[in-house]
């Protein structure tokens, strides 16, 4: 290949679709359009509902849609599964019309506005043990007005509710009858409507294989395959992105040297974002040590907050 990709760690992960735009650089053969990407953990679900990590969210954002969506690069909503919506004045009710016609993967049935309904709602039962439910806590009840149009009533205003809606692990939208099918087991047999169907998911290795969703409503997938390839060592990954068996990789930076000498080879190309993610430091109050307040401030001060 001529050109690779390193997607730096101080990144967030996106979909394939923000990579589009440089399949040029990508290894293909006349028959097949690969893309390959390396990732350092196994998938621990790809069940919306239980998706924790950054990485599997990546695999996700490829599998489902949401009802709206962000420009790349920006912070600008636009629809995604919801052609358009409205909210009332009081900022209690919002209302989406859904794109007809869409389908879900592995003739599942065209996406209705019941299914969004079972989203939400299943995402909000306690007996499904979401991970993240109180994101949607300020819901109040959802609404099925027809096939197309649902409406969600909120409690009270709440400010963030579309940017809850928006891209995220629980936001998803997922086929009631796959769900209901499929069980427990469809953690690893997810069906969405997004541009990549799942193929195989190997118990083994970790490794996810994504194809090309030949019914998608957007616009086309320019790859036909995407591999997330499990390489769990960071430096080992690299190694693969230089020697050509990986497209992508996240580079860890706490590595010395790495960011420079990818930077210093002309057959790779880093792209650097700052993360809109974040790390927090948890203590356990249990600990005979750590449960003294004096000890936890010496921590605080510690922390090299200027730096950060």
């Amino acid at each position: 290949m001529d050109k690779r990709i390193v997607a730096v760690a101080i990144v967030v992960a996106v979909a394939v679709a923000g990579y589009f735009a440089y399949t040029q650089f990508f290894q293909q053969t006349p028959q097949e359009k690969v893309l390959i990407i390396a990732r350092t953990n196994k998938p621990s679900s790809l069940d919306p509902a239980y998706i924790v990590w950054t990485n599997d969210y990546a695999i996700g954002a490829n599998i489902y849609s949401t009802l709206i969506g962000y420009k790349p690069g920006t912070r600008e909503m636009y629809g995604d599964l919801a052609e358009s919506w409205e909210v009332s004045e009081n900022g209690t009710v919002y209302i989406f019309h859904l794109r007809k016609g869409v389908k879900f993967h592995k003739g599942y049935g065209e996406l209705k506005a019941s299914d969004v309904k079972f989203t939400f709602e299943r995402i909000l039962d306690p007996k499904t043990n979401a991970r993240y439910p109180d994101f949607f806590k300020s819901i109040d009840h959802i609404e099925v007005i027809d096939d197309y149009t649902i409406k969600f009533v909120l409690k009270y205003p709440d400010s963030a509710f579309l940017t809850y809606i928006a891209p995220w692990r629980n936001s998803f939208i997922v086929s009631q009858k796959a769900v209901e099918e499929l069980g427990k087991d469809f953690s690893f047999n997810p069906v969405g409507t997004g541009p990549f169907m799942f193929e195989s998911w190997d118990s083994e290795t970790g490794d996810v294989v994504l194809v090309a969703n030949p019914d998608y409503y957007g616009e086309k997938p320019k790859v036909d395959k995407v591999i997330y390839k499990v390489i769990e060592d960071p430096y080992t990954a690299y190694l693969a992105l230089e020697r050509g068996e990986v497209d992508i990789v996240t580079l860890d930076t706490s590595i010395s040297g790495l960011l420079e000498r990818a930077k210093s080879n002309p057959n790779i190309k880093v792209y650097e974002k700052i993360s809109g993610g974040s790390l927090s430091l948890t203590f356990n109050l249990k600990h005979p040590i750590l449960k003294d307040v004096r000890v936890r401030r010496a921590i605080a001060y510690a922390i090299n907050k200027t730096e950060i």
